[in-house]
């Protein structure tokens, strides 16, 4: 989660940074963006956001034991190089949420049957 921080903090400094103009409309001052396909593909943001999202939530659904999210953090899947930096923490939301979610679902059923003795995690 340390990553997370650092990541929201870098995007707030990036988006502050950003809402400077320059004056002489210089173009070395204009954002690029970059995409890399290998050849024959096209590049699919919705795919790749998609898929990066899935890594994150088999990634937390899957942390070891004695995992403690206030002092260490998940690696970034490998699925997510294909994504922006910029969207990378949306897409960490997004993976968490769904694993909260599934967690919750499976709470949820287990409250419900009365021979249920634990709540599998993940």
């Amino acid at each position: 989660m340390r990553r997370t921080a650092a990541t929201i903090t870098a995007l707030l400094l990036a988006t502050t940074a950003g809402c400077s103009s320059s004056s002489d409309g210089d173009p070395k001052h204009a954002a690029t963006v970059t995409e890399t396909t290998t050849p024959g593909q096209t590049y699919d943001a919705d795919k790749a956001r998609a898929d990066c999202v899935n890594a994150i939530a088999e990634t937390i659904a899957n942390r070891p034991a004695g995992f403690d999210p206030d002092r260490d953090d998940d690696p970034r899947p490998a699925e997510c190089d294909a994504i922006p930096e910029v969207d990378y923490t949306d897409a960490y939301m997004e993976g968490l949420e769904r694993v909260n979610n599934k967690g919750r679902d499976k709470l949820s059923e287990c409250l419900e049957d009365p021979t249920c003795t634990s709540v599998p995690v993940g």
